[in-house]
């Protein structure tokens, strides 16, 4: 997930969150729920960057994770023009992945859960288990690199389950229990920097 495409998720649930909130109070939205969507650092960043650079939220109450699982801030004028600016730039990247999409190799059928290569079928993935949502991350963000981290926090949240490994295992047993079954997973799915996976076309 690109950096704009996280802000945009973030802007989008603090719309949701202000549709919500009683008039003239303070929007409020628990963090966990965050969480599985962007990692806690990444959007604890991006709350940061929309009071301070974009000046378009006035935190109140940042979460501790202890006492306090909230955000509650106030929204300020201008929220409008960086919504709308997110929204666009998001649409534009919906368009080019999907002209991407014509041109590549590798597909990942989110509604069968089968990966194929050359339109031959490779492997199938069981549907909304670990490999699933795995595969569909790193299909959301091909050819980019995604970090383990956010990786282990994106399964673990759609699976609805603790995860006890550290996410250099977690990811190491999901791509594992893929290469039984498909060899060739080596060549789709690869490391190009420490502790990040890349979906690409086989070089």
């Amino acid at each position: 997930m690109t950096s704009e495409h996280k802000i945009w998720e973030i802007l989008q649930i603090i719309d949701d969150a202000m549709k919500l909130a009683p008039k003239g109070k303070l929007v409020q939205y628990d963090a966990r729920k965050i969480d599985p969507v962007v990692a806690r650092d990444d959007h604890e960043q991006i709350f940061e960057q929309l009071e301070k650079d974009y000046k378009v939220i006035e935190i109140h109450n940042r979460p501790d994770y202890i006492n306090e699982a909230h955000y509650r801030f106030k929204v300020l004028p201008g929220f409008e023009e960086v919504y709308e600016k997110y929204k666009l730039l998001n649409q534009e990247r919906a368009r080019n992945v999907a002209q991407k999409n014509k041109k590549r190799r590798v597909v990942f059928d989110k509604q069968t859960g089968n990966l194929s290569l050359d339109d031959k079928r490779i492997y199938t993935a069981s549907l909304n288990g670990s490999e699933y949502f795995f595969l569909s991350l790193l299909w959301d963000n091909w050819e980019q690199q995604v970090p383990y981290s956010e990786i282990h926090v994106f399964v673990r949240g759609k699976i609805g389950s603790d995860v006890a490994d550290t996410p250099k295992n977690f990811c190491a047993k999901m791509k594992s229990a893929i290469k039984k079954e498909c060899k060739g997973i080596d060549s789709i799915i690869t490391i190009p920097t420490s502790k990040h996976f890349m979906m690409a076309d086989p070089i």
